[in-house]
């Protein structure tokens, strides 16, 4: 049992990484494009599974699932877009910055991770036809409809 976390086990992270369909839903109701969400997400889950590999202990048997993770959000920010919003930009500031000021958030990386699925699910479902068919229940609660971002195919941001 060593090999595994305690219980109610809890990391620390940035009020910021704590994404959630709630979250995304609110920006882009605040004028933010899909392709700048899905950004985000990839960048704030890329430092989320860094933090956790950085607590679990070599053994856990999610140790090959969280390294197969990184090489998936590796390839999947390989190009950077140019973000033009600047309530993105301030997210990416206070997600940049050095200093250990707050606000924290103490999470279960568990939930850190149910977390990255679910937004992943609702940015990317129309467009990768992600899940095989599942009951309407079963929708409803993976990501509430209220919840989801509409998906636009908005691409007037240039790449890098």
């Amino acid at each position: 049992m060593g090999d595994y976390f305690p219980k109610d086990y809890k990391i620390f992270v940035r009020y910021e990484e704590v994404l959630r369909c709630q979250n995304i839903t609110s920006l882009n109701n605040q004028g933010i494009t899909v392709e700048e969400l899905r950004y985000l997400w990839g960048i704030i889950n890329e430092e989320i599974l860094i933090k956790i590999k950085k607590v679990l202990p070599d053994r856990h048997p999610s140790m090959g699932y969280i390294m197969e993770l990184q090489k998936i959000f590796k390839e999947l920010l390989r190009d950077d877009i140019e973000i033009q919003t600047e309530i993105i930009q301030d997210i990416m500031e206070r997600l940049s910055r050095a200093d250990d000021i707050g606000p924290w958030k103490s999470v279960r990386p568990k939930a850190l991770l149910d977390n990255c699925y679910r937004v992943l699910h609702a940015l990317y479902e129309e467009e990768c036809n992600l899940c095989k068919p599942r009951s309407e229940a079963e929708d409803d609660t993976l990501c509430p409809p209220e919840t989801t971002p509409p998906i636009t195919n908005s691409s007037s941001h240039d790449q890098r």
